[in-house]
């Protein structure tokens, strides 16, 4: 993760999603939320920490959801301006 390989560390991430222990599940699932971010995929992004909160109780993922909202609204918002434009 430290050296910029999102997709790697994704893999192993989602080998940990089906762990016994929730809560090495829901950090795995977060993990996966800020990987999709990492790479562009902002509705990816926002599926995996609605998944790390509500499946698995991974409570930093609450305030990571309406990050991620907000971030979604602010590129359409962005989208539709440079539509507007062209």
């Amino acid at each position: 993760m430290q050296s910029g390989e999102w997709e790697e560390a994704a893999k192993i991430w989602k080998g940990l999603i089906n762990a016994p222990d929730q809560k090495i599940a829901g950090r795995a699932a977060h993990n996966l939320a800020v990987a999709a971010e990492r790479i562009g995929n902002l509705p990816g992004a926002l599926d995996w920490a609605k998944k790390a909160y509500n499946q698995y109780g991974n409570k930093a993922s609450q305030s990571y959801i309406y990050t991620l909202e907000q971030r979604i609204a602010d590129q359409d918002r962005l989208n539709y301006q440079l539509k507007a434009r062209t």
